[in-house]
């Protein structure tokens, strides 16, 4: 629960207000893209980690990971120009991503898998609780000190963070070594891993292609300040704080890729709503359809893939989806900010195909089949007294 309420003031205070701050310094829409692709970078690399990751204290080696990559926020004062905080964002993102194929491994080891979804919700509670009162107190204070302050603090909870996670203790488990064909051979292995993949690749394509227009649509054409972003973020924390009370049970009754249909289209208002709103204040229902969403994938998508992949292969299924879903988020920005910049294209049809992609990412969830957790109960026909 620590690591929960620190990691969660660590996003509220700084990964949550990076584009609009670098947009602020004058980042045009190719640094934008960077900065939005960068997240995924890292993921791209996950696939060799079969040859990196070591053998013995993984959790431990995640922990040091995740610090260092924080800690790099301790320099911000001196990132003062759109390059150079581009920079700094983008080895943020890349080093917090190093040790994500482990992250499952832990999550297995800590919950028991018929009440995995309930668990997980608890410490999720506590870090959306963070983030809902950070993203609150965080726009004021950027306005007020700027993220030359800001930033550190947050990096500062998020060295807290780490500490906490590398005290969790689980039993790890001997696990498979893989190389690259290995990972890309589960594809051909397991059909239903295969279509969930392309499912997830569907729909985030449609909606991080539309990422680089939100911070645009904020500043330049709504001039949104960045209390006023604070409490659109406040809204999504709140509601995807509110969406663990019912995801929790959800995800183990309805089924994983069931309730991950549900928050893909969800998802959909995001580009739908910053495409035709003339106010900020009309941007709210988004943000809390995608609180909401950001729920039930955050919960869905870990009980899927610990649903999907054998004990020993967990790494293995991880390092896959998480370089499969970096390509996604690498090209997806770029095409969006590419199309937007045709004439014969533009926003409007970057918007269009973003909603279209969303839509057929969650069809495609809906056909791939993974019973529940908890059945449902047996419903037997009244026995006659005659």
């Amino acid at each position: 629960m620590v690591n929960s309420l620190g990691a969660g003031a660590f996003t509220a205070l700084t990964i949550n207000f990076i584009p609009v701050v670098a947009r602020r310094l004058d980042a045009d829409p190719l640094l934008l893209s960077i900065i939005l692709a960068a997240p995924f970078a890292g993921s791209v690399l996950n696939v060799f980690s079969g040859y990196w990751l070591p053998r013995h204290n993984r959790l431990r080696f995640a922990a040091v990971a995740i610090g260092f990559a924080r800690g790099l926020l301790f320099l911000t004062p001196l990132a003062t120009g759109p390059l150079s905080f581009t920079l700094l964002a983008v080895l943020l993102y890349l080093l917090i991503a190093v040790p994500n194929p482990i992250f499952m491994e832990v999550l297995r080891g800590m919950y028991p898998a018929e009440k995995r979804a309930r668990l997980l919700s608890i410490t999720r509670i506590g870090m959306t609780a963070a983030i809902t009162v950070g993203s609150l107190v965080g726009g004021s204070m950027l306005d007020n000190w700027g993220p030359a302050v800001l930033f550190p603090l947050g990096a500062l909870l998020g060295l807290v963070s780490a500490g906490a996670y590398s005290r969790i203790r689980v039993q790890e488990v001997e696990v498979q070594r893989f190389g690259t064909s290995a990972a890309f051979g589960l594809l051909r292995e397991d059909r239903a891993f295969a279509a969930y993949t392309f499912a997830m690749i569907l729909w985030g394509f449609g909606l991080f292609m539309f990422g680089p227009f939100q911070p645009l649509m904020l500043v330049d054409r709504l001039h949104a300040s960045y209390t006023e972003v604070g409490v659109l973020g406040f809204v999504s924390s709140a509601f995807w704080l509110l969406s663990y009370f019912y995801w929790g049970r959800s995800v183990d009754r309805l089924g994983a890729t069931r309730v991950m249909a549900i928050s893909h289209l969800l998802t959909v208002l995001t580009p739908l709503l910053y495409w035709l709103s003339p106010s900020v204040w009309l941007l709210v229902p988004a943000a809390a359809a995608m609180g909401i969403a950001n729920g039930g994938i955050d919960l869905a998508g870990i009980n899927a893939i610990l649903r999907l992949a054998p004990p020993s292969q967990v790494p293995r299924y991880t390092a896959l989806i998480n370089t499969l879903l970096g390509f996604r988020g690498m090209v997806a920005p770029f095409v969006g900010s590419a199309l937007a910049a045709q004439a014969w294209f533009g926003f409007d049809g970057v918007a269009i195909l973003c909603i279209l992609f969303i839509c057929a990412g969650a069809t495609l969830m809906r056909t791939v089949a993974l019973e529940p957790v908890i059945a449902p109960p047996i419903r037997t026909p009244p026995v006659s007294s005659d």
